[in-house]
């Protein structure tokens, strides 16, 4: 049972058991109430967090639309162009995206240390992490698929929820099963449908295109 394996893994870790993760120079454990890992709620709050902490350069999450299921999608804009960030053209962009799927809870993590780690450096002068943020524009999604996450948050509020699509009722009539919806790593539209190799057409595959 994959899902129990990985919750006792995330046990272990949580009570001691296991190395702990550091966190960066400045910031509370990286540590959420999910096995470990982030719910949408601590995710949302971290990025609040580090919106407060650092508002020259960290602008607040802000909704850009909605999910199959109407949970909300939203961004942090991050750069020192701050009130005008998201409408900003003028520099190069880079996009962050974490939880695409939604079993990969270590994604958002991870987008989480890196933030804090380059925030952190620019804080105490860092020459790199201070030109990245006065000349690009960073896009941080951290829950690409919020409708998947919040299912394995539902079914597996302790970590090891196995759940890797959206919310689209693709496979079962009732109740949503992990085997709903769609692969969103499989749904951009380069090359859609091209082969039954990387993608699949069945509503039950894991790897469903939609």
């Amino acid at each position: 049972d994959a899902s129990e394996y990985f919750a006792l893994r995330a046990a272990a870790e949580v009570d001691g058991r296991a190395p702990p993760r550091r966190a960066a120079a400045g910031h509370p454990p990286l540590r959420g109430s999910m096995g470990g890992f982030y719910t949408t709620g601590e995710v949302r709050s971290e990025f609040a967090r580090l919106a407060s902490e650092y508002p020259a350069w960290v602008g607040a999450p802000a909704k850009v639309g909605s999910s199959r299921n109407g949970r909300d999608l939203w961004v942090s804009c991050v750069g020192t162009n701050q009130g005008r960030c998201l409408a900003d053209r003028s520099r190069p962009t880079v996009l962050y995206t974490a939880l695409v799927h939604a079993r990969e809870p270590a994604t958002v993590m991870c987008l989480v240390q890196f933030l804090r780690s380059l925030l952190s450096s620019a804080a105490a002068g860092g020459a790199e992490a201070t030109h990245l943020l006065a000349h690009r524009k960073l896009l941080f999604v951290p829950v690409a698929n919020p409708d998947g996450y919040a299912w394995n948050e539902l079914h597996r509020p302790h970590g090891g929820g196995m759940k890797r699509k959206n919310g689209a009722r693709s496979c079962t009539r009732s109740p949503d099963s992990a085997d709903d919806g769609v692969d969103l790593n499989r749904n951009f539209g380069h090359k859609f449908g091209y082969d039954d190799v990387g993608s699949e057409a069945s509503g039950c595959s894991e790897m469903w295109r939609g």
